[in-house]
């Protein structure tokens, strides 16, 4: 029995998708080589830009034109140049033919999504790291909550954060410094007498601000203070990869966890900033 929703869609669509997105695929990179318009002399720009080997050497200029980039590029070439290939054909086509360029576009969005590559392409052309629709949301409404001359700080050295992630490959151990000097930010912007913020200044200056926050309201006290052993939780782990001891430069941390640090530091800054303008 189908739906609307799953009538006529592929199987492995339908029923081999999902689980973490990857970071290669050796289907998405022969996908956009098949996808990949037939441009004259976008070989030649490929080369040019990126510095690699992109076309059919062997072959007359006037033949090149035609086959266009070799599929040897996709296939086997880095993962940076093969996603900076996607914004480079996208503005070269745009020259040419708009429309072409367009459908690149959108074959490349299709593609990375039937995939599932953590990839994403704007109305540019720009490829840029994509975790998941609820990371987005998370990190959206973070971002909403940071508006003003007040988290000024606090919200360029969350975007900070964020541009971190969607490098190639992913900075997870940026990213989550970033965020979390974005949430120390808003601490110190909040609680001007705290040096810095750890468990112990989480606990000595939020508590006091959620008993007058939810007074008259126990359970929703008994909820928030949970939250805040959880907050000061997330500090803690944090620091993992802010300061390592005996090493120089601290490891990049699994994909995974970097995301979920970065998901829940999200929902923490949103957190204190509605506290802040709770009490004004």
């Amino acid at each position: 029995m189908t739906d609307s929703t799953t009538s006529g869609r592929r199987f492995s669509h339908l029923y081999l998708a999902g689980g973490d997105p990857r970071s290669d695929s050796s289907r998405m990179r022969r996908r956009l080589s098949v996808a990949c318009p037939l441009t004259a002399g976008l070989d030649d720009h490929l080369e040019a830009e990126l510095g690699v080997y992109a076309g059919h050497r062997q072959l007359s200029s006037r033949t090149r034109a035609y086959l266009g980039v070799a599929q040897k590029f996709f296939v086997e070439g880095q993962l940076r140049d093969v996603l900076d290939a996607v914004t480079l054909i996208y503005h070269f086509t745009k020259s040419r033919d708009p429309e072409n360029a367009r459908e690149w576009r959108e074959d490349a969005r299709r593609i990375f999504a039937e995939e599932n590559v953590s990839y994403s392409v704007d109305e540019e052309g720009g490829v840029h790291y994509a975790v998941d629709s609820a990371f987005e949301a998370v990190k959206a409404g973070a971002l909403s909550s940071l508006r003003g001359p007040r988290y000024a700080n606090a919200a360029a050295m969350f975007e900070q954060g964020m541009r971190a992630l969607d490098s190639t490959p992913p900075d997870g151990k940026g990213a989550i410094r970033a965020v979390f000097a974005s949430a120390e930010g808003l601490f110190r912007v909040m609680f001007p007498s705290a040096a810095r913020l750890g468990a112990a200044e989480a606990e000595q200056h939020i508590g006091p601000e959620l008993t007058k926050l939810y007074d008259g309201d126990p359970t929703a006290r008994r909820a928030a203070s949970k939250l805040l052993a959880s907050f000061k939780s997330w500090v803690d782990g944090a620091h993992f990869y802010r300061h390592e001891q005996g090493q120089e430069e601290v490891s990049q941390p699994p994909l995974g966890l970097a995301v979920l640090l970065l998901q829940e530091g999200s929902g923490y800054i949103r957190w204190l900033a509605q506290i802040d303008q709770k009490h004004g």
